[in-house]
């Protein structure tokens, strides 16, 4: 069985292209874009561009709300903030000021934002490696896990009308083995909760007993308090971020590609997307992400 192992890399981070750095190089982000239906505008040092989910705020950052409200996170007095339809506020270091429309709405909050920002990441590593299968399937868990009962979770393979699931532990006893026509799979309510520990798991696509598929990694349960989340984007989001930050990388995954699905063409989401998995070790996922990002800006 091919087993892929999560390894830590080194990061090697550059400035995102689509805005000029100089100022956020010299200071500490003060918060974060929470939700935003990218219709609204950032101005940075004269320069105007669209206002962008997860973009961190600096200080004399001008935020425009377009016809929907802009959540943000404000680290200065730790609160989530919403700024209504057709407001302009202003980032200051100590507070926000309004420059157009009614006093933000907010909310307790937590300073949580990303080591790693939309945009920065290096991908020079990723594409380098093949993983082995028969052929490989782009499985998106594994690495460090944060829960008990994972989500497993996979790429489709074209033609395959089951799936095969097997769970073993490190030392190769048998924990889960079954089947589905799903491309995901909860851990059964009838089976026990993963203790912390290192684990394989294997997926195979199938087709009239021919195997079309394989692939096996690992992961690693190690529970963490980090936050559940509720159904709004902004919570959300600072889970994925809460998350990452933890080395839950595949779990973290998961989250930017749901908010992917609302933003298809923020390509900023597909590239973090391949670091998270490269992070992980999933080599296949990361390979796919980095073939979404063919022909653009690396």
């Amino acid at each position: 069985m091919t087993r892929l192992r999560w390894i830590a890399l080194p990061l090697f981070l550059v400035p995102p292209a689509s805005i000029p750095c100089a100022r956020a190089q010299a200071t500490a982000p003060l918060g974060m874009v929470l939700s935003s239906d990218g219709k609204g505008t950032l101005e940075r040092a004269g320069a105007r561009k669209p206002l962008l989910l997860g973009e961190l705020l600096y200080e004399g950052d001008r935020l425009a709300a377009a016809a929907s409200k802009v959540t943000i996170l404000y680290c200065p007095t730790a609160r989530r903030v919403e700024v209504a339809p057709r407001g302009l506020v202003e980032i200051g270091a100590s507070a926000l000021a309004v420059r157009r429309g009614p006093p933000p709405v907010e909310a307790a909050g937590r300073c949580l934002l990303p080591r790693v920002a939309l945009g920065s990441e290096s991908l020079e590593r990723i594409g380098g490696l093949r993983a082995r299968g028969s052929p490989p399937i782009a499985i998106y868990l594994g690495g460090a896990v944060s829960t008990p009962r994972p989500t497993f979770s996979w790429a489709p393979v074209e033609g395959a009308v089951r799936y095969r699931v097997v769970l073993r532990t490190e030392s190769g006893a048998e924990v889960l083995s079954t089947e589905t026509r799903e491309t995901k799979l909860d851990l059964p309510a009838s089976a026990a909760a993963l203790a912390d520990g290192a684990y394989d798991w294997e997926v195979s696509a199938h087709n009239d007993g021919t195997t079309l598929a394989r692939q096996a990694v690992s992961l690693t349960v190690k529970r963490d308090g980090v936050p559940e989340a509720g159904s709004d984007p902004a919570e959300r989001l600072a889970r994925a971020v809460a998350l990452e930050n933890a080395a839950y990388y595949a779990e973290a995954a998961a989250y930017y590609r749901e908010l992917r699905g609302n933003a298809p063409e923020d390509a900023r989401l597909t590239r973090h997307l391949a670091w998270l998995y490269w992070q992980a070790g999933l080599i296949s996922a990361a390979n796919v992400e980095i073939e979404r990002l063919s022909g653009s800006h690396r």
